[in-house]
């Protein structure tokens, strides 16, 4: 998703597909960027899913993550690449912090939620792994934790999607179905930062314009209810279907990030709004299934 939205803002760079190497393998990742001799790589890789897939899959999501990103790091580093930027996630956060937002600095200061803690700490990792490689071999590099990401080329899976991809498939499936209400997991309270992938698009474009090092968020200033979300996709797709919560799966009661150090360098970046943002998605999404909203 994150890579087809660069595209349109990056056309020149070399673009890498599962298909090109096992970035779990190390011999591959380094033979791939030998031909390439990349002075700038933008690291979007991972293994993700959804709350239930981080549960169920807790060694894959730790094992897998940690192998990708040591294996792009040190090709990095052994090909003699001069800028690297990692995307990591919001979810590599604490818990529980004693401020929200959360800024930079707090990224260490707890353990990340017990439902997606192994992803989490992968992602944590990341940071760590390109912080300790621009001390030791001068790769200048810049890690971003961007929120939740949704927008066209997401991922729709039943069991392997986020919540405002997973929202809009529900809510086509239930309105087909003929269904008296749409069922939704947990109680719709937690509070969530939504991000419109071009966004984060557009951050990755700068930064690698001008080779920014650091730490930085990267999250919308909306951070809204669950089912506040909820209502703002059945909007976009006409539903006026009534929220059933199940009560479980609720996961952190909220983890909202700040953007005031990203907007210290890049003044005046604006968001996309959710509603503007999930109105363009639920329309692509509907084009592929040979709807309209």
């Amino acid at each position: 998703m994150v890579g087809r939205a660069l595209r349109a803002r990056l056309s020149g760079a070399t673009y890498l597909t599962r298909h090109d190497c096992d970035l779990e393998q190390p011999a591959e990742v380094r033979a791939v960027f030998d031909r390439i001799r990349p002075k700038v790589v933008v690291h979007l890789a991972a293994l993700v899913g959804g709350i239930r897939d981080n549960v169920s899959r807790p060694y894959d999501f730790v094992f897998r993550n940690v192998m990708i990103n040591s294996s792009t790091v040190q090709a990095a580093i052994e090909c003699g690449a001069e800028y690297f930027i990692g995307v990591s996630s919001t979810c590599a956060y604490p818990d529980r912090v004693t401020e929200y937002p959360m800024r930079e600095d707090q990224i260490h200061a707890g353990p990340p939620a017990p439902e997606n803690l192994p992803y989490a700490y992968s992602k944590r990792l990341l940071g760590v792994t390109l912080d300790a490689a621009m001390r030791q071999f001068s790769l200048r590099s810049a890690t971003l934790y961007p929120c939740n990401l949704y927008g066209p080329h997401d991922s729709f899976h039943p069991q392997k999607s986020h919540l405002v991809a997973a929202l809009i498939r529900k809510v086509r499936e239930a309105e087909l179905s003929g269904a008296a209400s749409l069922p939704l997991l947990g109680t719709g309270r937690p509070l969530r930062q939504f991000m419109f992938v071009d966004d984060l698009a557009r951050v990755i474009a700068d930064f690698s314009g001008r080779r920014i090092a650091g730490n930085y968020n990267v999250a919308t200033p909306e951070n809204l209810s669950v089912d506040a979300i909820a209502a703002i996709v059945q909007a976009a797709m006409g539903s006026t279907l009534p929220r059933e919560y199940s009560g479980d799966l609720d996961g952190q009661f909220r983890k909202d990030a700040s953007s005031d150090a990203l907007l210290g360098v890049i003044p005046g970046f604006r968001f996309t709004p959710l509603a503007e943002g999930v109105r363009t998605t639920c329309e692509w999404y509907l084009g592929q299934q040979g709807e309209r909203v």
